[in-house]
């Protein structure tokens, strides 16, 4: 489990998957999107407080802040994830 602040504006980048783990994110504080791409499907899901999102392992994500205050964020992994076991997507901007 691990807590992400996201600044105003900002994008958390590389859009990315967790190969063999799924993702729960929470939204604490703040207001944001989260674009996810799974076998060609593009979603984009507003998020503000108690907002809960489920990524499987396929789900390519990134989210945002689209808010004027910081956003913090929960993520949960199951099994338990850490960045080194991430596949990064470069070449994927947001919403595209």
């Amino acid at each position: 489990m691990c807590v992400v602040n996201v600044e105003p504006g900002e994008t958390v980048r590389p859009a990315h998957k967790h190969p063999n783990a799924e993702e729960l994110i929470y939204i604490i504080e703040g207001n944001g999107e989260v674009f996810s791409l799974n076998n060609g499907q593009k979603e984009i899901e507003i998020l503000s407080p108690g907002t809960a999102v489920v990524f499987s392992e396929n789900d390519i994500h990134m989210v945002k802040n689209t808010g004027d205050c910081f956003m913090q964020v929960a993520c949960f992994f199951s099994p338990p994830s850490t960045p080194d076991t991430y596949i990064s997507y470069e070449d994927v901007e947001y919403g595209q």
